[in-house]
């Protein structure tokens, strides 16, 4: 991940391979004109964001820092002990989520932007995009729903995949995470990531409308006007409710992964009979005593 600090000198996109713009990435946008959607590139994640330039690399670097100073420049009042909250009215203004996000900045004093997990996966291209493979289905789910979303961004197809990257890594990121378990960074962190996929050209005013709703699940909610509503105690019920449920269901997998494991192990004792007279009545056994853990009508609809 890329780490927004308050230290200027702070290197935040580094060129290490410079033989790989010669080599192989300056004919990528070439090569892309005869793939077919989903195959492979021979380039990793990484191969790319290491060859480019340094001037591409100051590019990339000049859109964070307009994202430190834009949120360095607003104007907060003295810091309160406790959980951050946001006690604007909503629907929220850009200017009220910027102000919030100024807020968490100011009190952890950086962030990072979002990547792949796999920076060593081999990317492979959908449509006129290049992204790494466990990010595939969100970006052709994200195309399918609004478009193209690349709008009025003039980089190169090659520097595009790092905002690209950057996005789609994001969404992945909400996907797997529960509104009630956001944290502090993880929040400006999506944030920052998504401010710099604007800034750099790319239309997805819907993911900051989306956004607006999640800070408004998790930080304003718990404000004390609302806390005494009786809409609030039924839904702090469901809550623990929908906890409880997602521990039985753990439980639940461990108890069918032991099922699984005892199953394997009467197959075992079955097949270890020497006769096959011996097998068949171990077999007839087992599927009797299966049976007998069923509903009568098993096998019969």
């Amino acid at each position: 991940m890329l780490l927004l600090e308050r230290n200027r000198g702070d290197v935040l996109l580094r060129k290490v391979n410079k033989e790989l713009t010669d080599k192989v990435i300056g004919n990528v946008n070439k090569e892309l004109t005869d793939k077919v959607i989903g195959k492979g590139l021979g380039l990793t994640y990484n191969d790319i964001v290491k060859s480019y330039s340094m001037e591409e690399n100051n590019k990339m670097n000049g859109f964070i820092w307009k994202i430190r100073r834009k949120l360095g420049s607003i104007s907060l009042p003295l810091p309160r002990e406790g959980e951050v909250s946001i006690s604007r009215s909503f629907p929220y203004s850009d200017d009220d989520i910027l102000w919030f996000m100024a807020t968490l900045y100011d009190k952890q004093r950086k962030t990072q932007l979002t990547e792949p997990k796999d920076v060593e996966a081999e990317v492979v291209n959908v449509g006129d995009y290049i992204i790494v493979p466990n990010l595939v289905p969100i970006l052709k789910n994200l195309l399918d729903k609004y478009g193209d979303i690349s709008g009025y961004c003039t980089l190169t197809q090659n520097l595009k995949t790092y905002p690209l990257s950057v996005f789609c890594s994001t969404v992945e990121s909400m996907s797997s995470t529960k509104v009630m378990d956001i944290t502090n960074e993880l929040m400006l962190t999506w944030w920052c990531s998504l401010e710099f996929v604007r800034k750099v050209g790319f239309e997805i005013d819907f993911v900051f409308d989306h956004l607006k709703r999640i800070v408004h699940a998790r930080y304003g909610t718990d404000i004390e006007n609302y806390k005494s509503s009786p809409v609030y105690k039924l839904h702090e019920q469901m809550a623990q409710l929908s906890k409880e449920i997602d521990e039985l269901g753990a439980e639940i997998n461990k108890r069918r992964e032991k099922m699984d494991e005892l199953r394997k192990q009467t197959a075992d004792i079955i097949s270890s009979n020497r006769s096959e007279r011996s097998r068949l009545e171990a077999k007839h056994l087992s599927e009797a005593l299966e049976f007998r853990r069923k509903n009568a009508a098993t096998g019969l609809l």
